[in-house]
């Protein structure tokens, strides 16, 4: 018998509701009669979530619990493109390790840069990662 699998199309203010599911996710295990459920989240601006994105004065009070959630979500599959001078693409397909591609002018294809397997953060591969490769 497989596991089921919950998945969430999400945008920030739902969030918080996925918030609710998952603290409330003893309850979600009775109705499903399995353990540990998995949860996806689709295109929930958990990066934006779980950094300092958002002002600290914008909604404090669901800010704070929501960073702490997202944090909680380990990021399966994730493509941030760079644009500009220094075109690449921050990637990963779980359970692979993070990887910085950069993108060659010459013939556009992808040289590997870094590899992590800790999440880099999209700043530090703009500000200290990509500019190495300039």
């Amino acid at each position: 018998m497989t596991t089921p699998l919950v998945t969430l199309l999400v945008t920030l203010p739902e969030l918080a509701t996925v918030t609710n599911l998952y603290s409330r996710r003893k309850r979600l295990t009775l109705f499903f009669r399995f353990q540990n459920v998995p949860v996806v989240v689709c295109n929930g601006e958990l990066e934006r979530t779980r950094s300092d994105y958002y002002p600290p004065f914008w909604n404090a009070r669901e800010m704070g619990p929501l960073r702490e959630f997202a944090r909680e979500f380990e990021g399966i599959y994730w493509v941030s493109n760079f644009k500009g001078s220094n075109p690449a693409v921050l990637f990963r397909a779980y359970p692979e390790p993070w990887q910085v591609l950069r993108r060659r002018r010459a013939d556009d294809s992808y040289e590997l840069v870094y590899t992590s397997d800790e999440f880099p953060g999209v700043q530090k591969v703009a500000l200290e990662i990509l500019p190495k490769f300039l």
